[in-house]
């Protein structure tokens, strides 16, 4: 669970406050730039919180979107130009499951086709979110080249007992991964993001085989015998995790309701993680 912290802002940058817990004092100048001082975290601003030790290549972001236009997303991939819901099938289909996704931007030409009847949504909100997200990276993660970082995809997801419950164990190929929360977690039973530390995946990465594993099960018993368990995170309606790509992650079981969430993922264009 996460440990209460207290909030503190960088004067020196516009748009961003961040949140430290009481055990990342000494963690402070390895994360972040900077003279802080505490002060109140305002509600139009993003305020970001550095997961308690071991997990320093992750931060829970407050506010990354604000609630009207999360809602207006989902509202749009579930209503569409025509009423009719704009969801897309995976064509990785983990665990056998259906996995629904809305596609909203991509950098492949493969998957420019599928997102292009997006394009005038993400002219909205894009833009800005990806803004933010860059200032979060270069804030969050010391040294990271943020000019030559590159939004290569976008998508809506969706999670229910109706089309696919949660998602198995897996790592990202991407440098940096950005889940924002597109439905208030009062919505919903379940469907937690559990995310693992950084000498957890590592040797989960020795453990996992060549094609990723094959089912959650077997994730699991891997996860047993290294004797590792994932933080277990809910972020709020517009709040985000923003993590290394690297990190194993999964969505657990939703229960009930449905779970909404986009996706972005950020990486170097000579550089496949």
């Amino acid at each position: 669970m996460l440990m209460a912290g207290r909030w503190i802002r960088l004067p020196a940058q516009r748009g961003l406050s961040f949140v430290s817990g009481s055990a990342w004092s000494s963690y402070s100048g390895r994360n972040y730039r900077g003279r802080v001082q505490k002060v109140q975290p305002a509600v139009a601003v993003p305020t970001v919180r550095p997961l308690d030790p071991p997990y320093c290549d992750a931060f829970l972001v407050h506010g990354l979107m604000d609630t009207r236009t999360a809602t207006a997303l989902v509202g749009a991939a579930e209503g569409g130009i025509d009423g009719v819901p704009d969801w897309d099938l995976d064509e990785e289909k983990l665990d056998g499951g259906k996995l629904w996704q809305h596609h909203v931007f991509a950098l492949d030409a493969e998957y420019l086709g599928v997102a292009a009847h997006c394009r005038p949504l993400a002219d909205l909100f894009l833009r800005q979110t990806d803004a933010r997200v860059r200032r979060l990276i270069r804030r969050c993660f010391v040294g990271v080249r943020t000019p030559d970082l590159t939004l290569t995809y976008c998508f809506l997801r969706k999670y229910n007992s109706q089309t696919r419950e949660g998602l198995r164990l897996h790592r990202d190929m991407a440098e940096f991964t950005v889940s924002i929360q597109l439905a208030s977690p009062r919505t919903f039973v379940g469907g937690a993001l559990e995310l693992h530390d950084r000498q957890a995946s590592v040797d989960l990465a020795g453990m996992e085989p060549e094609d990723g594993f094959e089912s959650d099960n077997e994730a699991r018993k891997c996860e047993r015998s290294l004797q590792c368990s994932p933080m277990s995170i809910r972020a709020p309606l517009g709040g985000a995790l923003l993590h290394r790509g690297f990190l194993y992650h999964r969505v657990a079981p939703t229960i009930k309701g449905t779970r909404y969430s986009m996706l972005m993922f950020y990486d170097y264009p000579d550089i496949h993680v």
